[in-house]
């Protein structure tokens, strides 16, 4: 159903920032908004950065956050006809959460997600040639908003919205909506380390990027199922690291560079679920500078290495899980031309 809606907001952000010593440098944030919809919020954000030595610093960050429902989420409808697995035809939708037919279900008007977000930790220049920075964080996220299971509407439950005058509730067969129903926290640290040296007539530079990520569901409100909390907490790689080299001799340039994810889950590996393996690609580029002219060759996942395949792939249609941190299409040769002018 087409229809148009409208928001209008108004927010004042003020940032400063200020030496507070010859070590430490402080921040303060605010931002407050006032939505004609939801009324008005205050966000704020405290920051630091201490100048420990002449090699070391700390710092961190604690804020607030606020995000809105898009006119969209809160008023969709779109109705379509679908065919089931046995060829039948059927009308599937997705309602405004405020649709009669929605409330009936649990639906209710949508509130603004609200987040804190927490993060703390250093920049290390161990030598002139290597700097290491480590970085913990904590993101929780309340009402998050997301569309809700599917729902089957049953002949009783037709019949019944009928007798209380419900427009529309002989329409559907099975229908979902838009819902603040589950709260998060995502906890995780990033390294990152960079090496430079000189190495057969050139200048070679590592670099090595560690993550560890963890999210859980602390609360659902029942409009998402476990195979929906699986996604959150699972679909994501746990763990995943990278490392790469850049050698640059003359008008040479050379690239290496080896990534690795550990294993993640997919709700619809095998059809019950299940986690896919660790995987690993290597990506390669080599690049000649001839002034006006810069001339690259590489390849992406340059051997053609694939996720587990899908168990049922014959059935669906498709070879690898539709999830997949580092891609499923395998190897990707390209040419480039650059031109200075």
């Amino acid at each position: 159903m087409a229809g148009t809606w409208d928001r209008s907001n108004i927010a004042l952000y003020v940032d400063l920032e200020a030496d507070v010593s010859e070590q430490l440098l402080m921040g303060l944030a605010v931002r407050y908004e006032d939505f004609d919809t939801f009324g008005s919020t205050s966000n704020s954000k405290l920051s630091f950065l201490y100048r420990a030595t002449d090699n070391l610093s700390l710092r961190g960050t604690t804020s607030t956050g606020f995000r809105a429902p898009t006119p969209g989420q809160a008023n969709i409808s779109n109705i379509s006809t679908v065919a089931d697995a046995g060829g039948d035809l059927y009308q599937k939708g997705t309602l405004a959460p405020t649709n009669p037919v929605s409330v009936y279900y649990g639906g209710k008007e949508l509130t603004p997600e609200e987040s804190t977000n927490t993060s703390f930790g250093f920049v290390w220049d161990a030598t002139d040639a290597l700097n290491v920075t480590f970085d913990f964080y904590s993101i929780e996220l309340e009402d998050r908003i997301t569309q809700g299971d599917d729902i089957s509407i049953t002949a009783a439950d037709i019949a019944l919205l009928q007798s209380l005058g419900v427009p529309g509730a002989g329409d559907l067969t099975n229908f979902r909506f838009y819902v603040n129903d589950f709260d998060t926290t995502t906890d995780g640290f990033d390294i990152v380390a960079t090496y430079d040296t000189e190495i057969a007539n050139g200048n070679t530079s590592f670099t090595f990027v560690y993550s560890d990520v963890e999210t859980e569901v602390d609360r659902t409100g029942g409009l998402i199922g476990s195979g929906r909390v699986d996604q959150l907490e699972k679909l994501l790689p746990g763990k995943r690291w990278n490392l790469s080299a850049v050698h640059n001799t003359g008008d040479w340039r050379v690239l290496g560079r080896m990534n690795w994810v550990d294993e993640w889950f997919t709700e619809e590996w095998g059809g019950g679920g299940g986690y896919i393996s660790d995987m690993s690609t290597i990506d390669l580029e080599v690049s000649r500078d001839l002034g006006d002219y810069t001339l690259t060759f590489g390849a992406q996942n340059a051997f053609d290495d694939h996720p587990d395949k899908e168990k049922r792939g014959l059935i669906l249609g498709w070879e690898y899980p539709e999830a997949s941190p580092l891609g499923f299409n395998g190897a990707f040769y390209y040419f480039k031309v650059g031109m200075d002018f």
